[in-house]
């Protein structure tokens, strides 16, 4: 009843699930991320910030690293670190 353009009566669970959890298009901005790519960017951040305090990722590295990586998750890379590692 609330979504009457968009699904009728015999709109499965299914279809409701996968129309409101679709990926629009990968965003190199974790605020600006849809819920579906959005974990991606937390994951990326955490095994950074791990590597840091391992002692196996050196400060240096990081833009390196944070664009191969979300090259690697997301198939974007950032053209600049504003819009990569430092936002």
């Amino acid at each position: 009843a609330r979504f009457p353009a968009t699904f009728t009566a015999d709109t499965t669970a299914t279809q409701l699930y996968e129309a409101s959890n679709a990926i629009t298009e990968p965003s190199l901005i974790r605020v600006e991320s849809d819920e579906v790519t959005y974990p991606m960017h937390i994951i990326l951040r955490y095994e950074l910030e791990q590597g840091l305090v391992d002692g196996s990722v050196a400060v240096d590295d990081i833009p390196q690293l944070w664009n191969d990586k979300m090259e690697a998750y997301l198939g974007e890379r950032p053209p600049n670190d504003a819009k990569g590692c430092l936002q």
